[in-house]
């Protein structure tokens, strides 16, 4: 029974990490909003729509802001 506690103790792991995962690569953003990574590139370039992390050279989006962007640009149907 020790496989099944290694298991559970690796599956609550990942389930934790994805909660606690708030930072976004610019990869996982672009997809995350169905565009290409050069359209981020092109938004913070012209910084335009959304807020980035800047940690020394690497760009991190929140998810928060992602979803954020997302709900603003929904177009409900009357």
């Amino acid at each position: 029974m020790n496989w099944l506690n290694d298991y559970w103790n690796s599956s609550r792991r990942l389930l934790l990490l994805d909660k606690i995962k708030k930072l976004l690569t610019t990869d996982e953003a672009a997809i995350y909003l169905g565009v290409t990574v050069q359209t981020l590139a092109n938004w913070r370039h012209d910084r335009k729509y959304l807020k980035y992390v800047k940690l020394g050279r690497a760009i991190r989006y929140q998810k928060a802001e992602l979803d954020r962007y997302i709900a603003e640009n929904t177009i409900s149907i009357s």
